[in-house]
């Protein structure tokens, strides 16, 4: 969340004096988040459907103020609070959110509106950050997590080909042979780890 000065004037005419969080933020910072406010956060964020009412909405976002204001307040900035430090921030969250839902395709505007930033700067972000584009890193991350699965389980191609996101077995052996070479069963036989049996 980006908070400027206008913005703490109207907040400020509401609550009072802020000027212990001014003194914190003389200049750009960047402050831990914590479970309390990532939670508060989710929850403003992910629509009406989880917050209900207009009136739990506004305390929502009140609460979500106030331990924002408090976090700041006792806090210290990041000694990455510069604008690459936040470029970097953002693409942690941004590969966190992708990585986590490995099995869906993430699509490039809801990762936008997730971290509250446009398309194209979430683009030009990730290239310099990682050096590919959002879609490239999802691929090998899904690819990445097959070749762990094919060489350290047990899981049927098909299994592991759902549980990373592909349509089928043989979509996922395609893929690995346009990047490494190798199909599936070629990668989980050319390995000298034992298979562990998985829950299924």
């Amino acid at each position: 969340m980006y908070i400027d000065d206008m913005a703490l004037r109207r907040i400020e005419t509401r609550i009072g004096s802020l000027e212990r969080v001014r003194a914190s933020i003389r200049t750009s910072g960047m402050f831990l988040v914590t479970p309390q406010i990532r939670t508060l956060h989710t929850l403003l964020r992910d629509g009406d459907d989880a917050v209900g009412s207009e009136a739990v909405r506004d305390h929502l976002s009140t609460a979500l103020l106030i331990r924002c204001l408090g976090a700041i307040e006792r806090g210290r900035a990041l000694p990455s609070a510069s604008r690459r430090g936040q470029g970097a921030a953002l693409v942690r969250e941004a590969k966190a959110f992708v990585a986590a839902r490995m099995d869906q395709d993430v699509p490039l505007d809801l990762l936008a509106d997730r971290l509250g930033v446009s398309r194209r700067h979430l683009t030009r972000l990730f290239q310099a950050e990682v050096g590919q584009s959002v879609g490239a890193f999802q691929r090998a991350q899904r690819l990445d997590a097959a070749k762990d699965l094919l060489v350290s389980t047990d899981l049927a191609v098909d299994e592991i080909a759902f549980r990373v996101g592909f349509e089928s077995g043989s979509a996922l052996s395609r893929a690995l042979r346009r990047r490494d070479g190798m199909a599936a069963m070629d990668i989980r036989s050319s390995s000298n780890v034992v298979a562990r049996p998985v829950a299924r």
